[in-house]
């Protein structure tokens, strides 16, 4: 049943875009706001494509538009669109759903000022919106979580000699 209340849901990854799901199915009239220029926030971002097929993110999201949810994308809600803002434009109720995406830091010197230091979050960010600026041959990276091992399947992909540092061990990844 159509209900004439609108709900501003912040940020379309995961959290956004299940809250959008599930309120259109209860009947209000749903909003989200993206600050990327891309709905799926990390799910479109933070994952390679390898790992995980944006056709299906694509399929998920047109159901949830279909079923009357509308996306704004390039839209921070911050300091030139507050929440305010949305109140004064008839949103009733919100749902932040910002998301993580700062990544962890290593506290070793350098990681914030040495050229060619670069986040996993950043680099598959950057990958993933083609805007991937010249990387190196051989490539370190330091961790072996999920982040760090797709940056390194990634940076294999394009081409380079990566070897992951974690736990004080090195590993080659060789290109298959």
């Amino acid at each position: 049943k159509p209900r004439e209340e609108k709900v501003a849901v912040i940020g379309s990854g995961p959290a956004g875009l299940n809250c959008a799901y599930q309120l259109a199915l209860l009947g209000y009239k749903v909003t989200v706001f993206e600050a990327l220029p891309v709905s799926g926030g990390m799910l479109r971002v933070g994952i390679p494509n390898f790992r995980l097929d944006k056709e299906v993110l694509d399929r998920e999201i047109q159901i949830i538009k279909d079923m009357g949810v509308k996306i704004r994308l390039n839209t921070p809600v911050g300091s030139e669109l507050s929440l305010d803002d949305l109140r004064q434009q008839g949103y009733n109720a919100f749902f932040l759903a910002v998301g993580a995406q700062k990544a962890k830091k290593l506290g070793i010197p350098g990681e914030d000022d040495v050229p060619g230091v670069i986040s996993a979050i950043q680099f598959l960010k950057d990958l993933n919106l083609g805007n991937l600026k010249e990387i190196g041959k051989k490539v370190v990276v330091a961790g072996g979580e999920y982040g760090a091992v797709d940056s390194a399947r990634a940076a294999v992909r394009l081409g380079c000699e990566v070897t992951v540092v974690y736990g004080g061990k090195e590993r080659d990844i060789a290109a298959k």
